[in-house]
């Protein structure tokens, strides 16, 4: 699944302006095809410019690859203290390019054995404290329990941390 989206044919101003990942659970808003223009520009002004990710929708569609490419990037709150956690399928990525602004994480992302990216083109990357990006692999001993043989990915994945400022 992608949110947002890059081309060299479409400019800055085509990304999504922000997306925030958050441990809320997302709120459906009333649209109907028959609203006056009046309450579409109401709406319009609800959902600002930032668009919302529930991590507990992300998880419970069972993603192996998100990708997130928007001009800044927040997952989670350091001042409220919302910490979503994301967990990917074995073996599966994530990738968060914000392309004009800061990259913030506040929370923990999980992809055993997978890749985790994050990069930062135009400002900083802020890991902030308590938070976590975990791309280890398992270690599985079958000897004594043969018949308890769980799917996961053996290997250690990676994680690549980029920021055109600073790393912090």
């Amino acid at each position: 699944r992608e949110v947002g989206s890059e081309s060299a044919q479409r400019s800055a101003d085509n990304l999504v302006q922000g997306v925030r990942i958050t441990a809320e659970p997302s709120r459906a808003l009333g649209v109907s095809a028959g609203q006056s223009g009046q309450a579409w520009q109401d709406l319009l002004a609800q959902v600002g410019d930032t668009t919302v990710l529930s991590a507990e929708q992300l998880n419970a569609a069972g993603l192996g690859s998100l990708t997130v490419f928007a001009n800044q990037i927040q997952m989670g709150d350091s001042v409220t203290g919302d910490a979503p956690v994301l967990n990917l399928t074995a073996g599966g990525s994530m990738l968060l390019k914000a392309r004009e602004g800061d990259v913030a994480l506040q929370g923990k992302v999980n992809a055993q054995g997978g890749r985790i990216e994050v990069l930062a083109q135009g400002g900083d990357l802020v890991l902030h404290t308590g938070s976590a990006l975990n791309a280890a692999g398992s270690q599985r001993d079958d000897r004594y329990d043969r018949g308890n043989v769980t799917a996961g990915a053996a290997r250690g994945g990676e994680v690549s941390l980029k920021a055109s400022g600073s790393v912090v």
